[in-house]
């Protein structure tokens, strides 16, 4: 089983992300965009392989050139 699986959307959102955190391994899993690409490639990874516990990340449409800042609301 494993101990973390961070989900993003885009490439840009998981780009560094660590694969360890305090011992614990990190699984990163690229979902893509809008909750039925989520949806259905969590389900698939999590049929194969089983998680204690999952993370989603992203940057809410803040890419660069969009005119919004870390700690704008959108």
């Amino acid at each position: 089983m494993l101990d973390l699986v961070v989900c993003f959307a885009t490439p840009i959102e998981g780009e560094g992300l660590p694969r360890t955190v305090a011992g614990p391994s990190i699984t990163v899993l690229r979902i893509g965009v809008g909750p039925v690409n989520a949806a259905y490639t969590l389900t698939r990874f999590l049929v194969e392989h089983p998680a204690r516990a999952v993370v989603t990340v992203g940057i809410g449409g803040a890419y660069p050139g969009s005119g919004l800042e870390v700690g704008d609301v959108v």
